[in-house]
């Protein structure tokens, strides 16, 4: 059973128990709501008594009437209105690869992505020009491939399995966006909510336009050309160290996935966008900072954090 099953299999039991915990809590949000909604109309009410206020408006009690009834049909509402959209944006992106490549299931598609991310460019010769012999030559760098070969092959399942229970959260956080939209001057907190949503929703579908600008780079083909059918690249002794410089390429636009679905909406996930940034920081002072401090260099200070300038800092 490979990583991405075990995914399918975490989410295929995680779904239906994350259903029943909000229709457990969709009630007691209801009466919040109501509650909330009954003291706004009174407040209403009691302005028009006491002549601050000519009549009620109609939108007064449409509104909270129609959030009302958005919590009680809160999750059929979500699968119409976000996930079926998400869905078929998805489908969209599976049809042109399928057209591009020939891959038509997921699983497929998944394997050869990963196996791109996973490509050593071994032109090993009697000269001692393979990228082996190179890493061979520090213990440093022999290291670092192996943890760059350990991440591309988990990147795109990170991303999933950060999409899955960031996503959760936003579904939770639904009911009480809607009932919290009842307070007067917090209208917008609705629309922020549902901006926010859509663009964790959005994950899966650009994580498959990464996955799909993977598998079309030329690297990694057979003699046959591979699923393309296409010559292979030229990858001889000049450019031995190509597959690590691709690697890490990918790796970083695959942990900048959340960022490229905010692009797509006019607030996206905040949350998500820093889960990216954050991680793609990380990585790099890591690298860096070892590889300075290999050469005697002081590595903390040799990348400079945009959240942490100084004051000469631009």
């Amino acid at each position: 059973m490979n990583f991405y099953t075990l995914i399918d299999n975490f989410e295929s039991v995680f779904n239906p128990l994350l259903a029943q915990y909000i229709r457990s809590i969709l009630k007691a949000v209801g009466l919040f709501a109501g509650v909330i909604t009954s003291i706004y109309v009174l407040y209403k009410v009691v302005k028009v008594f006491i002549g601050d206020s000519e009549k009620i408006e109609g939108a007064t009690l449409v509104r909270p009437s129609l959030i009302l009834g958005a919590i009680v049909l809160y999750l059929p509402l979500v699968d119409l209105v976000i996930e079926k959209p998400i869905e078929i944006f998805n489908d969209i992106v599976l049809d042109g690869l399928q057209a591009t490549t020939g891959i038509s299931d997921i699983n497929s598609i998944r394997e050869a992505a990963r196996g791109k991310l996973q490509y050593t460019q071994d032109s090993d010769t009697a000269g001692g020009n393979g990228i082996h012999d190179i890493l061979q030559v520090n213990p440093f760098l022999e290291l670092f491939h192996l943890v760059l070969f350990f991440i591309g092959t988990i990147a795109a399942g990170y991303v999933i399995f950060s999409q899955l229970l960031i996503k959760a959260i936003h579904i939770i956080l639904g009911p009480f966006a809607l009932a919290f939209a009842l307070i007067p001057g917090n209208e917008r907190v609705l629309g922020n909510w549902f901006q926010s949503t859509l663009s964790v929703f959005m994950w899966i579908p650009v994580l498959n336009i990464v996955r799909a600008i993977i598998i079309l780079v030329p690297v990694n083909e057979d003699a046959a050309g591979g699923i393309l059918g296409r010559p292979n690249l030229d990858l001889d002794k000049p450019d031995i160290l190509f597959s690590m410089v691709f690697q890490i390429a990918m790796i970083f636009i695959i942990f900048k996935v959340p960022q490229f679905a905010n692009m797509l909406v006019a607030q996206g996930s905040s949350m998500g966008q820093q889960l990216g940034s954050t991680l793609t920081y990380q990585l790099k002072s890591s690298a860096v900072s070892a590889g300075m401090s290999k050469l005697g260099v002081g590595g903390g200070e040799a990348i400079d954090n945009p959240n942490q300038r100084g004051a000469g800092g631009k």
